[in-house]
This record gives C-alpha cells, structure tokens and sequence, in this order.
C-alpha cells in the first residue's frame, strides 16, 4: 500500500514564460483537488504580466505559492530541472503554463504513488488546438500508436511516451535525479524524457490509464507540441526537424550510458544499454550494419513511416549541429 495522503508533501512545478493569456485557466484547474499541495514556480523572464498573473490567480483559489528565482534564463528543461532539484517534497507533478488540468488530476495521481521504488506516473493527455470546437483527442491516438507500442523498451531511447505536463515522480526518482545532475546537464533531451528513461532503468513506470488527466493545448506558441491531423510540414522542414533529432536522441542515449554504467544491473536496464549503444551512434552517417541491427531490435521511431525517414536519413547524411538559440521555458 502506499503511504496515506496526509503524510505526503505535494509539488506542483511550475515554469512560465510569457503565459498571461492561458495562465488563469490553468492556475484554476489546479485548486479543483482535494489533495494539499505547494506551486512551487519560477518566471523564465516574461515581458508581459505574467507574474502578477500567476500571484493574483494563486490568491484569487487560495493556493500555496512560492517563487524561485535564478540568476539568468534557464529554458526547458533546465527551468524544471532547477525546481526539482531546489524543492523538498514526496511528491512532484510538473506543469506547464498553458494546458488545464482535469478535475481531481492530482488527487488520482497523488494516490498512485508508491514511496519505496524511485517512481514515474503519467496519464495520456488530450490534445485540443486554442479556438477550435473539436473535442479533444487522446495522445496516443493522435500519433497512431497504442499504449503497448509507447512503452516497448526496445523504443524509449528514440520515443518518449511520457508528455510532461502528465507527469509525476517521487523522492527516491528526484533523488537519483540529483545524483546524476551534472551527466543530465550534458545530454538530457527533456525533462520528463530523462525522468522517464531513470525510472524504466532502475525503478517503475506506470501508465495511469481511465483517469482525469491534462487538456494539452495545441497553439502557434507552442515550443514542443504534436502534429495534429491535418497541417502539413515542407520537406525541407521535415529534413531539419530529423537532423535535430537525431542529435538530441544521440546525446540522450551517450549521457544515458554514463550513467547507467553505475546503476545495478537489470533486464530492463540491459535492454535500455542494447538499444542506447546503438542510438548514441545516429548522428553520423551509418551503413547497412548499423541499420540492420536497429531493425532487428526494433529500435525505431513508432510508425513505419516515421521508421522509413528516419532510417534513411540515417543512411544519407550525418547531422551536422547547428547553434540555437536557447529555448524559453514552458514547454508545451
């Protein structure tokens, strides 16, 4: 059984940039709980009234507030790894500016967390696009995937499932966060990706299925966001998306093998080294070898169509870095 909610200390991690429009909607979801909790948020330099926003709204629903401060812009994932690592509590759900929580979201999540095993949680969020009259679509759905396909291990280093304004972790997963802050620093592709990756390695991961969940807006601003059915992207875009992605994962998959060089041995963890040695090669060009050994461990993207382009791609060109500016906090 885990351990009663009186007895657990929630944190709800909040990052902003520029987030007065969907702000108050958000904020507001979050006092629909039951469970107590602290919003522990940080500011990523917004121009507009973001800050008297969120303190306003705070006060407006009576929830706990406390501001973090750093001395320069952070961006994601950084602003949220500063928050997980400056704040001391049993469980952290993450939060982005400009989604709404469903009624109960963190009671339902809160209950499913087990204290003794470093832990990660997270639903399936739905995806709506801002002034559209469609209801909102699952996740998965979405991205023409099932649940079983997200969570194969033998795809975690190319695939995150794991959206994180869905996600929560507990203290021992935050605490073996820490342990490995400065490998994270130098590869981490995301937040919740990271988290998701050192929980399947040397913990739990559990999908919580049937439950109240985020309402992930889909808006022009979005830093990270999905495809939604029917916009269309160039090739020449699709070409430099791929290219960044194969660096991202690439460095991803060579911080991960750092650090799971320390962490005890286990058959998930095995299968996550198998797949990382083969992954933290992808940004250069490879040869027929390597490919054949990703298809036969069915280390791809999910879809055969996302597989196809990224294999070839892979066989075409490396992936030269190009420098970029840093990226904003919240994303969403």
């Amino acid at each position: 059984m885990s351990e009663p909610h009186a007895r657990r200390t929630v944190a709800v991690l909040l990052a902003t940039y520029n987030s007065t429009r969907f702000i108050a909607e958000q904020v507001a979801s979050l006092a629909r709980n039951r469970t107590p909790f602290t919003l522990h948020w940080v500011d990523d330099g917004s121009s507009d009234s973001t800050v008297q926003s969120v303190e306003a709204e705070a006060r407006r629903h009576a929830i706990a507030l406390h501001r973090h401060h750093a001395a320069h812009r952070l961006g994601v994932p950084e602003a949220f790894f500063h928050l997980l690592a400056n704040v001391e509590a049993d469980v952290y759900l993450f939060c982005d500016h400009d989604d709404i929580w469903e009624d109960g979201k963190i009671d339902y999540t809160v209950e499913a967390m087990d204290a003794r095993v470093p832990m990660f949680c997270f639903s399936e969020p739905k995806l709506f696009t801002s002034g559209s009259s469609e209801a909102p679509k699952p996740f998965f759905e979405v991205l023409g995937v099932s649940a079983a396909e997200a969570l194969d291990i033998r795809r975690a280093l190319l695939f995150n499932p794991a959206v994180g304004n869905t996600v929560a972790v507990n203290r021992p997963l935050r605490e073996l966060y820490r342990q490995h802050a400065h490998t994270l620093r130098r590869g981490a592709a995301m937040h919740d990706w990271w988290l998701y990756l050192l929980a399947r390695a040397a913990g739990e991961v559990r999908l919580l299925e049937r439950c109240p969940t985020t309402l992930y807006r889909q808006h022009a601003a979005n830093t990270l966001g999905v495809r939604m059915p029917g916009t269309r992207r160039g090739v020449e875009d699709a070409w430099q998306r791929h290219k960044r992605y194969r660096l991202t994962v690439a460095r991803q998959a060579q911080a991960f093998l750092q650090v799971a060089a320390t962490l005890e041995r286990n058959p998930m963890l095995d299968a996550l080294v198998r797949s990382a040695n083969l992954v933290s090669q992808v940004a250069q060009r490879q040869n027929l070898a390597l490919i054949t050994r990703l298809l036969r461990l069915r280390c791809t993207p999910i879809g055969a169509l996302r597989s196809a382009f990224f294999l070839g791609g892979c066989l075409l060109s490396d992936a030269q870095a190009r420098g970029e500016p840093g990226t904003p906090a919240s994303v969403s």
